[in-house]
């Protein structure tokens, strides 16, 4: 791993106690029933950091955007800075969200000026069910090579995709 990347591990009860903590709402576990603490967590704390809109693709210098997609299994977030249509920073998030034993992965994804996809490597989280982890990185391309940007998520068993979900960066 280069200086340019990082990874954190978090869990649904540091998130859950962040969001109570800036609702000044009562304790996490005060409020929330046993059996739905993970589901509800995982849920919230994503929808309420990356909200998924519609398309775009990046016009001027500096730009930031979001991209988030769940699948049975996977809940991913894109969160992009400095987007031009050439370089952007990011940081790319993956939680798995099944106890199936099965690890999950991320991946940044763009679209040229003509509308050739790319797809970049992988970033796998097999520390299993209800953990994240995410990655802060950037890419770079020849003129035109990101115009337009975003996530793919994929559930896998082994080397083998079973489910994914993708969205694109607006």
């Amino acid at each position: 791993m280069d200086e340019s990347q990082s990874v954190r591990l978090i869990d649904s009860q540091e998130v859950a106690e962040y969001i109570c903590h800036q609702a000044n709402s009562p304790s996490y576990d005060a409020i929330m029933p046993t059996n739905m603490k993970r589901l509800s967590v995982v849920s919230a704390a994503l929808a309420a950091a990356f909200v998924a809109t519609s398309a775009g693709s990046a016009e001027a210098a500096g730009v930031r955007a979001r991209a988030w997609c769940h699948a049975t299994g996977v809940t991913a977030a894109g969160d992009f800075s400095n987007w031009t249509n050439n370089y952007t920073k990011m940081s790319l998030t993956v939680q798995d969200t099944l106890s199936d034993g099965r690890s999950v992965r991320i991946r940044f994804i763009s679209k040229d000026d003509n509308d050739k996809i790319k797809y970049w490597s992988w970033h796998s989280n097999a520390n299993g069910y209800n953990t994240a982890r995410t990655w802060n990185t950037y890419a770079s391309t020849g003129s035109g090579g990101l115009s337009y940007i975003g996530i793919q998520a994929a559930v896998m068993k082994g080397s083998t995709v079973v489910r994914t979900c993708t969205d694109w960066a607006s």
